[in-house]
């Protein structure tokens, strides 16, 4: 797999994000359980970040007075992450040992698949997948295993067996009119189909899959009504959220700026919260401030890709 730059001002995703209640059991679930490797606290709001392999970040944001919202069926769950692992029964084993609500492994098209959940009911997906799989993004994490490349530096490794953050998938009911949405409005790539389930490039070898399953949500009026979402790491904000605005699309938080970037979000056409940032040159920032290894390494990598800066 060749990688280039998308034809559009996205470069990647860039954060998984679970809005969730203050819980110290939560936290130490995704540190201490599951050992994913706890890359910081926030210093604006309550937030915990774990590092999600390569460039990505997993982000639990604490919200006062927010619900557990449950979603323990992987044929309905809205959002979903899934993992890239290798031998499957082994990580699914040390986690039931940990005393960790395993959803059994089953076989799923190239590989298999389990799942994990967690306290509040919001699943972890974990998929193996088989070296037959035609799928570029398949190979080229073959290639980085073996090369060692699957690392960030400024982070720990990710828990044994566990590679990185490797799809995303968004139950749908309209999957064309989604599909529609997600390529011709957001920009996305169009990787093809999986057995009926539309695959789109979200950069550095992740894949938003939209399946069938879901239904239309509720028009979000703050971004915490969702129990989850994506944010897409751009070039800039200000394009896509004009452009956005241009063929109607429903902004939930206009643009929010801030020292190290800029942040919007808005609704897909079947209500589902999608975040849009832009984070600054580290030469922008306070004087004080450290720039956070994830976005340099996500920077690095992006400039390193061919073809042309476009947005």
């Amino acid at each position: 797999m060749t990688e280039t730059k998308m034809k559009s001002n996205i470069k990647s995703l860039g954060w998984f994000v679970r809005f969730v209640p203050p819980s110290n059991e939560l936290s130490r679930f995704y540190q201490e359980t599951l050992e994913f490797p706890f890359v910081r606290a926030g210093d604006v709001q309550a937030v915990d970040f774990f590092w999600a392999g390569e460039a990505l970040i997993l982000e639990l944001i604490y919200v006062d007075g927010k619900a557990p919202q449950a979603e323990p069926d992987p044929g309905t769950a809205t959002l979903v992450p899934y993992y890239r692992v290798q031998d499957l029964q082994a990580v699914i084993s040390r986690y039931e040992q940990k005393g960790v609500n395993v959803i059994a492994a089953q076989d799923h098209y190239h590989g298999k698949q389990a799942f994990l959940v967690d306290p509040n009911g919001q699943l972890i997906g974990l998929r193996e997948r088989d070296k037959h799989s035609a799928l570029a993004h398949d190979q080229e994490a073959r290639r980085r295993r073996e090369r060692g490349e699957a690392f960030n530096p400024g982070c720990a490794h990710m828990p044994e067996g566990v590679q990185e953050l490797g799809w995303v998938v968004r139950r749908v009911q309209d999957l064309k009119k989604q599909a529609r949405f997600y390529r011709d409005i957001v920009g996305l790539p169009l990787l093809g189909e999986e057995y009926g389930h539309c695959l789109f490039e979200l950069g550095d070898n992740v894949v938003l899959e939209l399946a069938p399953g879901g239904h239309v949500h509720e028009l979000p009026k703050n971004r915490t009504d969702e129990p989850n979402t994506i944010i897409l790491r751009l070039h800039q904000v200000r394009p896509m959220l004009d452009k956005l605005k241009k063929n109607n699309v429903p902004i939930v938080h206009d643009l929010i700026q801030w020292d190290r970037g800029a942040l919007s979000y808005f609704a897909d056409p079947e209500g589902n919260l999608v975040g849009i940032e832009e984070k600054y040159h580290p030469s922008r920032y306070a004087p004080d401030q450290v720039p956070f290894s994830e976005d340099l390494e996500a920077e690095r990598r992006w400039r390193e890709l061919p073809g042309p800066i476009t947005f």
